[in-house]
């Protein structure tokens, strides 16, 4: 009997054997299945849910952009009364367009003269038909006819009025003066070009600088963006003796706002502020019999003002215009102790404070002021060359054609820049993730910084501004959007802490499974040869 329990235990394992043996490709094949479907169903799966999603941008078009020249076709319009020779202006014409072809602004950015002379009727006022170019006009008075001081007059339009003279050399640097110093300011532009491609003045340079160009650096560091909101900001520290109407003021300067549309919008907003009084700055001045505000105090002044200030959201530079409704009569003095012209100042950048110390003061001599502080906040200001004078008006019809050229200028550089840099960032830094809302702001910023490169070519000025301030818009709102920055925080390390946990567990089976199918098939490949 025990030696037939021990038999049936030794037959055992053959059977056993023979069981596995046939099992084997059955399991062979489940392991084959578990990782087919793996690899098949699972890597894609974990691969699409994991993936940072990239849309495709036009990466040869955005650099090709930041390589361009920028250039700018300038129309010359020099007219003239039947009282002067026409021979004699065509010479001053040559002679104008031969001093401008040696004019070098920068690499950038080059200005393509175009001179023409259009005969008119009279020279007391002439008015030259719109165009889609930018036009700069010039017209030749007779000697007779002028009866005003100086050769220059820069009016309240378009129009610069010129000075007869005999001499054809001395009229045409009066006219490239002109050009070059007031109507297009092109050291305005340089300066411009400079500081979008982040170019530093030399020592050199800052050296031979006047104090008035340096001023000129300092107001011009601002970019011009396409848009500024200007807050209105009234002080009333008692407003029981006070009764303004802030709607009032800001309907005076709605049309200087409307008319500065086709280069920058401005979006004017009011609020009061009330029982807000001025930090303790001021001095007693016996001279002048009232109270001060020393111009070196003036920071201090401001700076406790931040506070009152609202916070809004949005990428457009904020203007924080200040109108103080002094209970007392308060001056703000300058270095040498006079007093400030409109008792108003403005900061570089953030605004300005205006000084009312008359609450039944004609509201249109503040909105004066305050246009001046914008003119100056903007850029607008001109040092006229000697022997010249300009007309009285909030925005000159050639101020406006200034500025649409440092527009053009600013806005086509920025986009490009900011472009070139999303580029760059986009392609340095592989967690950031570019939706498609981003991607088709890219793609419509290209297409209008592209569509005003080509119509400068045509000649096209006023529609080339108004695409680049597109272009810099959209390139902007692209890369200040903060989508961008989901998955900037999520470097490699941590995704592999958070990944090692879950696929360990499984990849090891997998791996396992393989190396038994590979070696079953292996030695089955060997038992048939």
């Amino acid at each position: 009997m025990a030696e037939e329990t021990k038999a049936l235990k030794e037959k055992r394992p053959a059977v056993n054997e023979v069981e596995v043996q046939k099992e084997l490709p059955y399991r062979m094949m489940a392991s084959a299945a578990f990782i087919l479907v793996m690899i098949v169903f699972g890597l894609p799966l974990w691969w699409n849910t994991t993936k940072v999603h990239r849309a495709s941008l036009p990466h040869a078009r955005m650099l090709d952009l930041s390589s361009r020249q920028l250039r700018i076709p300038v129309l010359i319009r020099i007219a003239y009364p039947p009282a002067i020779d026409e021979k004699w202006v065509t010479t001053v014409a040559e002679v104008l367009y031969g001093d401008l072809q040696d004019l070098q602004v920068h690499e950038k950015l080059k200005l393509d003269f175009v001179v023409d002379n259009v005969p008119i009727p009279s020279a007391a006022i002439a008015f030259l038909g719109s165009t889609e170019s930018l036009a700069l006009d010039f017209v030749l008075t007779p000697e007779s006819d002028w009866g005003r001081p100086g050769e220059l007059y820069f009016g309240a339009q378009r129009v610069t009025l010129v000075r007869h003279s005999v001499d054809t050399e001395k009229v045409a640097k009066l006219i490239q003066t002109a050009i070059v110093d007031v109507v297009l300011d092109v050291d305005q532009l340089k300066t411009v070009v400079r500081r979008d491609l982040k170019q530093r003045e030399t020592g050199w340079e800052l050296a031979t600088m006047t104090v008035r160009e340096q001023q000129r650096r300092v107001w011009d560091s601002a970019a011009l963006a396409p848009r500024h909101r200007v807050e209105l900001l009234f002080v009333y520290p008692d407003p029981t003796q006070c009764d303004a109407q802030p709607s009032r003021l800001t309907a005076l300067l709605k049309p200087f706002a409307d008319r500065l549309a086709p280069v920058t919008e401005l979006t004017l907003q009011s609020e009061n502020l009330f029982y807000v009084d001025l930090p303790p700055w001021q001095r007693r001045d016996e001279i002048l019999q009232t109270d001060v505000l020393d111009a070196d105090k003036l920071p201090l002044i401001v700076n406790p003002m931040e506070r009152y200030l609202t916070t809004v959201e949005s990428t457009a530079p904020v203007f924080h215009l200040l109108v103080y409704y002094s209970p007392r009569p308060l001056t703000i003095v300058d270095e040498e102790g006079d007093a400030v012209p409109g008792n108003a100042f403005a900061v570089a950048s953030w605004g300005g404070l205006a000084i009312v110390n008359n609450c039944s003061a004609d509201d249109s001599q503040l909105a004066a002021v305050l246009i001046d502080q914008l003119r100056v906040l903007l850029g607008l200001g001109s040092d006229l060359p000697p022997r010249s004078s300009k007309g009285s008006a909030p925005l000159a019809g050639w101020e406006l054609n200034r500025l649409a050229s440092r527009s053009l200028v600013d806005s086509a550089l920025r986009a490009a820049t900011t472009l070139r840099a999303l580029d760059k960032l986009l392609g340095e830094i592989q967690n950031i993730v570019i939706g498609e809302q981003i991607a088709g702001r890219i793609e419509a910023a290209v297409d209008a910084l592209e569509q005003a490169f080509q119509l400068m070519k045509d000649e096209q000025f006023w529609p080339a501004v108004a695409l680049a301030k597109k272009a810099a818009e959209l390139a902007d709102e692209a890369f200040f959007d903060p989508s961008l920055l989901a998955l900037l925080y999520f470097p490699d390390d941590q995704k592999y802490a958070i990944y090692i946990p879950l696929f360990l567990p499984v990849g090891v089976p997998v791996v396992l499974s393989l190396r038994a199918v590979v070696t079953y098939y292996f030695k089955r490949k060997q038992k048939r040869d």
